[in-house]
Parts: structure tokens; sequence; C-alpha cells
């Protein structure tokens, strides 16, 4: 939940600084996702557990696909903001 909030928004500026089109971001989520799809499955079978509490690397890659959405009008720069405030309650 709020971890998983948190680390998303420096992914979303990440991604945001990389690539200013959304088709473009897209593709980084995607990326993001199948990377830590990979790296989950990895650390699981290192712990002996297959979905540890604390991999929440599904959360994160959500969070920033739901701040690269398009914004509400009079949003602005706040969007991420609000999704966070949405998320984390």
């Amino acid at each position: 939940g709020t971890v998983g909030t948190l680390l998303g928004l420096p992914l979303f500026w990440l991604i945001l600084a990389a690539a200013p089109d959304l088709p473009n971001r897209i593709i980084l989520l995607i990326a993001a996702f199948l990377f830590g799809v990979w790296a989950c499955g990895r650390t699981g079978r290192a712990l002996g557990v297959a979905d540890h509490g604390g991999m929440v690397w599904d959360e994160i890659v959500a969070f920033a696909l739901c701040s690269c959405s398009p914004r509400p009008a009079g949003c602005g720069r706040r969007w991420p903001l609000h999704c966070s405030v949405c998320s984390i309650s």
C-alpha cells in the first residue's frame, strides 16, 4: 500500500523525465513491469516464499501507470499527489 505508493512517485518522475510522450511512457512501464516480474520471481525463490509481503513491485508500477494517465482539467502537476492520496487512503 503506502510503501508501494511512495516508491511509485520516483518511478513516475523518472519515466516522465525520460519519455515526455504517453506512448513511450507506456513502453517504459511495460518494461519496468516485466523487469519487476523477473526480479520478484528470483527474489521469491531465494527467500523460499513465492509472494512475500515486502515485494510490492505491482503496486509501484500500478501507481506510476495511474500517474501517467491523462490528467483531469485543472490538476496540472499536482495529479500524482491526487493519485497518492487516493491510493493511500
